[in-house]
C-alpha cells in the first residue's frame, strides 16, 4: 500500500522480512508468499493507520536523549495536498479542481501531518478533501492535537501558529 509500485509485489515483501531476518541472525519465515498476500488483502486502513501510529509512538518512547530538543520531543507539524487517480471512488470523497474537465484530472485531498523531528516518524495524520466547509489545514488539524503530549514542542509554519496558541491555551 505504501510503495509507488516499485517491490509492491508479495514476492518482494516476503524477501525483505527473509533478509532482514537473516541480518539479524533469527530463523526466516517460509519464502512461500500466499499466506503473505491474504494477511495483507485482509488489512484494512483503519487497522493499518493504528499499526502506523502504534510504531511511532514506540520509536519516540525509545529515542536517544540526544535527539530530543532540550529534553523534550519536537512535533514538526505542517499541511499538504496530494493528487490521486481519478476514479469514481476517489471523486466520491476527493474531488478535483472545478477548474478541470470531469475525467481530465486527478482527485486532489489535504492532509496535515505530524512528524517527530527525533526520528521522521509520522505520529498522527488528518486527510479530507481539498475544498469545502471544514475542509482547511486547521479543521484537519483540530482533529489530530490530542495526540500531542505534555512534553512535546510543537514547530509549525506561520499559518498555523495563532490557532495553535489559542487551542493550547484553552485546552
Amino acid at each position: 500500500m505504501l510503495r509507488d509500485g516499485k517491490e509492491a509485489a508479495c514476492q518482494s515483501a516476503v524477501a525483505r522480512v527473509v533478509s532482514y531476518c537473516l541480518l539479524a541472525r533469527e530463523d526466516p519465515p517460509t519464502s512461500d508468499t500466499g499466506d503473505y498476500c491474504r494477511a495483507r488483502a485482509k488489512l484494512s486502513e483503519a487497522a493499518l493507520r493504528e499499526l502506523t501510529r502504534e510504531v511511532a509512538e514506540e520509536m519516540e518512547a525509545n529515542a536517544q536523549k540526544d535527539w530530543l530538543w532540550k529534553g523534550m520531543h519536537a512535533k514538526l507539524i505542517d499541511g499538504f495536498t496530494f493528487t490521486m487517480p481519478d476514479t469514481p471512488r476517489n471523486q466520491s470523497q476527493y474531488p478535483q479542481q472545478k477548474a478541470q474537465k470531469p475525467g481530465v484530472g486527478q482527485s486532489i485531498a489535504r492532509a496535515v501531518a505530524i512528524l517527530s523531528l527525533a526520528t521522521a516518524a509520522m505520529m498522527a495524520v488528518a486527510v479530507g478533501p481539498d475544498a469545502g466547509k471544514e475542509t482547511g489545514e486547521t479543521a484537519l488539524l483540530r482533529t489530530i492535537l490530542k495526540s500531542l503530549s505534555d512534553n512535546d514542542v510543537a514547530v509549525l509554519d506561520r499559518y498555523d501558529c495563532s490557532f495553535l496558541m489559542i487551542s493550547l491555551m484553552f485546552a
